[in-house]
């Protein structure tokens, strides 16, 4: 993880709960919280981890209530706080990974808008979609 700077993990879902993604190394390597997707295809998500991986590596950095349209190829997204409570369920290996620092590591969660542009707490998202994306935190 140190010579890449970022590690990937994966939970394909099931009937309990939607897939998600969150990084390993972002925190660590770059002193940026780690980031969470949740709700989108594995490949789809990694993928989108990378990209959020090469921004931070070239100085970007992301922070709770920021909206950027340099993750998604014509799509925004914006980023949110994941509350400490949701830690063990979502980032078990994250927490293991990290459980020797004191003050723990910040986790983002990436929040994808639906296909029209329109995000979870906004008029106009496909209420279909929620039960995909549970926001662990306050848009």
């Amino acid at each position: 993880m140190r010579d890449v700077g970022l590690h990937c993990v994966c939970d394909g879902g099931d009937d309990s709960g939607p897939s998600s993604v969150f990084s390993v190394g972002l925190f660590v390597n770059y002193g940026h919280p780690e980031v969470l997707i949740i709700g989108l295809p594995a490949t789809v998500a990694v993928g989108i981890l990378h990209r959020i991986h090469a921004l931070v590596q070239e100085g970007t950095a992301f922070a709770a209530g920021d909206t950027t349209d340099d993750v998604l190829e014509g799509y925004p997204v914006t980023f949110m706080n994941v509350g400490s409570k949701h830690y063990g369920h979502w980032l078990g290996d994250a927490v293991w990974f990290y459980r020797s620092l004191d003050g723990g590591f910040p986790c983002l969660q990436m929040v994808w808008p639906s296909r029209e542009g329109h995000f979870p707490w906004t008029a106009g998202f496909d209420s279909a979609l929620r039960s995909q994306q549970p926001l662990l935190g306050t848009p």
